[in-house]
């Protein structure tokens, strides 16, 4: 099972990209007002 610890870090890149979206999104909210 050699492809877990590529499966984890998928996960986190995948994480880390819905996380920057929503900032993105907050900060254009906030940009818009």
């Amino acid at each position: 099972m050699s492809t877990t610890p590529l499966l984890k870090m998928l996960k986190k890149m995948l994480y880390l990209g819905v996380v920057l979206l929503t900032i993105e999104k907050e900060l254009g909210k906030w940009e818009s007002v």
